[in-house]
C-alpha cells in the first residue's frame, strides 16, 4: 500500500513539474513536445532508407537497370532526413537552454519568495535548514531535467513503437525476448535510483557542515580569528575529513551499481547476438533480403537501445521525482503567524498603550519557559527600559512584542486588542526595532538606511533626517560618493565601516520608520558612552507621541527613561523609576552598584 501512495505522489509531483513548466512558457513546451515527437518518427524513415539502398546496391551488382540512379534519389532523401534532424535536435537544445534558464530562475525566487514568507521559528529549527538546502540544491536544474526525461522518454517510445512494428514482422518472439531480458535491468535501476535518492538525503546535514566550513574559510568576518589564531589547517582538515565520508559513501554505491550493470549487459549482448543469428540465418536461407538484414538487425538494436533508454528514463524520472517532492514539500510550508480572516485596524496613533497579560513562552522542541506569567503595562508616550541578566528573556519579550513569534500562553495586548486581531503586516509597520544581531547590507549607504522603510527608499530628506539622529550622517559625509557609497569590502569600490559605524547606521535605518514603538535591542554595545546618550535622546525625541523600548546593559542611559523593568528567570520582579529602585536594594541596585565600580577609579 505504502509503495503505491509513493508512486501516487511521485505522478502527482510529476504532473506539477510539467503544468508547472508548461505555464511558464506554453509556446516553448508545445515546440519541444511536437520536435521531440518528429525526432521519435526519424530512426524508421533512416533505417528504412537504409534497407532500400543496401536492395539497390544488391540489385546493381546483379546486373539491374537503373539501380545506379536509384541508390542516388535514396541517398539524397537519407542527406534531406540527417539535416532535417540536425535541425530539430540544434532548436531543441536552444529552446531546452533557454527554458532552463528561465525555469531555474522562477523556481529559485519561488524558493526565495517562500522562504520569507516563513516565520523566525522556521529559521531557529536546524531540520528547516536541511528542507532548504534540499530544496535549493535541486531547484536550479531537476525541474528541467524531469522535464527533458519525459520528452526524452515521449521519442523513445514512439521509436519503439515503430520498430516493435517492424521486428514483429520477422517474428513475434523476439519482442518478446528483448522485453523479458529488460526486466533485471528495469528491477536494478530502480532499486539503485531509491539508494542514490535515500544516500544524498541522509548527507544533507554532512554537506552543510562543509558548506559552513567552506564559508568559515572563505568569509571576511572569520578571517582575523582565523589567521591570529592560526585555525586554516584544523578547520580545513574537518571540511575534508567530512568529503572523505561523503566520497567513500557515494564510491561504494557507485562500484556496487556498475559492477551490477556490468554483469547485467551480458544479457543484453547474448541476446543480440543470438537474434543477429537468427536474422543472418533467415538471410542466407533467402527468406529476407540484404536490405531487411540491414532493416532489422539496425531494428533490433534500436530496440534495445530505446528499451534501455526508457527504463533509464523511468527510473531517472522517479529518483528525480524523490527529489523535486523536496522542492514540493518546502515550497507547501506555511506561516504558522498570518492574518486573520477580518483583521482590525491597528490605528495610527496608541491610545491605551501595550499590555503583556499572563504572557509564557517556550521555543518550539523545548521544555524550558523562557517567560513564565509575564505582566507588563506600558503607557502612550512612554519610555522604558528592560534589564536583566543574559538569558533573563528581554530580546525573547521583544520578538513576542514584534510578532515573530505568538506566546505559548497568555496575550498582548494593543490599545485593548490583542495583537493576533491585527494583519501582522499592518501591525508591523507600527514597530521600528534595531536588534543586537543587527544586520549589514552590501549596499549603498542610501538603501542601508532607507530599507528601514523601502518604499520610501528614495525620499532623501527622510534618509538623512534619520541618518542625522543616529549619527550615522558624519560617517556618511566622510564616504567617496556620500549616500551613494557602496558600504562593506565585499563589492568594488566598496567601504568598509566599524561596527560601531555599522551601528549608527543600523539605529538610523529604524529612525527611518518612524514606528509608533520603537525599540532597541542592545543595539548601541559598540558605541561610546556620549555617542549612545545622543542616540537615545533622538531616540526619545522621536517616540514623542508613541512608545520606545531600551535593552541595555548601560545603566547610565536606562536611568533616563520613565519606567524600568527588571526581567529575572521570565518574570518580572522589579518595576519603576532609577531612584525607586535604587532605594529598593534589590536586583536592579546591585546590577547598579556593579557597573558603576568599572567607572570608579582606585584611590
Amino acid at each position: 500500500m505504502e509503495k503505491t501512495v509513493n508512486k501516487l505522489n511521485i505522478i502527482s509531483s510529476l504532473g506539477r513539474i510539467i503544468q508547472f513548466v508548461w505555464n511558464i512558457k506554453p509556446g516553448y513546451s508545445l515546440i519541444l513536445y511536437l520536435l521531440n515527437i518528429l525526432q521519435g518518427i526519424i530512426p524508421l524513415y533512416t533505417l528504412w532508407i537504409g534497407k532500400l539502398i543496401v536492395d539497390s546496391v544488391a540489385q546493381g551488382i546483379g546486373g539491374g537497370q537503373g539501380a545506379f540512379l536509384k541508390t542516388g534519389y535514396l541517398l539524397v532523401s537519407l542527406l534531406g532526413i540527417n539535416i532535417i534532424s540536425n535541425i530539430m535536435s540544434s532548436a531543441s537544445s536552444i529552446i531546452q537552454t533557454l527554458l532552463g534558464d528561465i525555469i531555474s530562475n522562477q523556481i529559485n525566487i519561488k524558493v526565495i519568495e517562500k522562504s520569507v514568507s516563513l516565520d523566525l521559528l522556521y529559521y531557529e529549527n536546524p531540520m528547516f535548514y536541511d528542507m532548504l538546502t534540499r530544496a535549493q540544491r535541486e531547484a536550479s536544474y531537476k525541474p528541467l531535467v524531469i522535464v527533458t526525461q519525459v520528452f526524452d522518454l515521449i521519442k523513445n517510445v514512439i521509436t519503439l513503437g515503430s520498430m516493435i512494428m517492424l521486428l514483429f514482422r520477422l517474428h513475434w518472439a523476439i519482442v518478446v525476448i528483448l522485453a523479458a531480458t529488460s526486466i533485471p535491468y528495469s528491477i536494478f535501476q530502480q532499486k539503485y535510483a531509491r539508494k542514490g535518492y535515500s544516500l544524498l538525503f541522509t548527507q544533507t546535514q554532512d554537506s552543510r557542515k562543509m558548506f559552513y566550513l567552506k564559508n568559515i574559510l572563505t568569509s571576511i568576518y572569520f578571517f582575523k580569528e582565523i589567521k591570529l589564531f592560526n585555525l586554516g589547517q584544523y578547520l580545513l582538515d574537518k571540511y575534508k575529513i567530512i568529503f572523505q565520508k561523503i566520497y567513500s559513501q557515494n564510491k561504494q554505491l557507485i562500484l556496487k551499481k556498475n559492477i551490477t550493470f556490468f554483469f547485467l549487459s551480458f544479457l543484453s549482448v547474448a541476446n543480440y547476438i543470438g537474434v543477429y543469428a537468427y536474422i543472418i540465418y533467415r538471410t542466407i536461407n533467402k527468406v529476407i533480403s540484404l536490405g531487411d538484414l540491414t532493416l532489422y538487425s539496425g531494428a533490433f538494436s534500436q530496440c534495445q537501445a530505446r528499451f534501455s533508454g526508457i527504463i533509464t528514463n523511468f527510473a531517472s524520472l522517479y529518483e528525480n521525482n524523490l527529489f523535486i517532492r523536496n522542492l514540493f514539500t518546502f515550497l507547501n510550508l506555511e506561516p504558522k503567524i498570518v492574518a486573520p480572516l477580518l483583521p482590525k485596524d491597528p490605528g495610527d496613533y496608541i491610545q491605551e498603550g501595550i499590555t503583556f497579560k499572563n504572557v509564557s513562552f517556550r521555543y518550539p522542541g523545548t521544555e524550558k519557559y523562557v517567560l513564565q506569567g509575564l505582566n507588563i503595562q506600558i503607557k502612550p508616550d512612554e519610555t522604558v527600559a528592560i534589564v536583566g541578566d543574559n538569558g533573563s528573556g528581554k530580546t525573547t519579550l521583544v520578538k513576542l512584542l514584534s510578532r515573530l513569534y505568538d506566546p505559548v500562553s497568555g496575550e498582548i495586548l494593543l490599545d485593548g486588542i490583542n495583537i493576533k486581531s491585527f494583519d501582522p503586516r499592518k501591525y508591523q509597520e507600527l514597530i521600528g526595532v534595531i536588534f543586537q544581531d543587527f544586520s549589514q547590507y552590501f549596499l549603498t549607504a542610501r538603501e542601508n538606511i532607507g530599507l528601514g522603510l523601502a518604499n520610501e527608499i528614495d525620499n532623501i530628506p527622510r534618509i538623512k533626517e534619520a541618518s542625522l539622529k543616529s549619527g550615522a550622517d558624519h560617517v556618511i559625509e566622510r564616504l567617496p560618493d556620500g549616500y551613494d557609497s557602496v558600504l562593506g569590502r565585499y563589492f568594488d569600490n566598496g567601504n568598509q565601516l566599524s561596527i560601531g559605524e555599522w551601528q549608527k547606521v543600523a539605529i538610523a535605518r529604524a529612525f527611518m520608520r518612524k514606528g509608533k514603538i520603537l525599540i532597541l535591542d542592545e543595539p548601541t554595545a559598540a558605541l561610546d558612552v556620549k555617542t549612545e546618550h545622543e542616540i537615545f535622546q533622538g531616540f526619545k525625541e522621536l517616540t514623542r507621541k508613541g512608545i520606545s523600548i531600551l535593552i541595555s546593559h548601560r545603566f547610565s542611559t536606562v536611568r533616563m527613561v520613565d519606567r524600568i523593568f527588571v526581567l529575572e528567570n521570565g518574570r518580572i520582579i522589579e518595576n519603576g523609576k532609577h531612584e525607586d529602585l535604587m532605594k529598593l536594594e534589590g536586583k536592579y541596585a546591585e546590577m547598579f552598584k556593579m557597573q558603576a565600580k568599572k567607572y570608579i577609579s582606585p584611590s
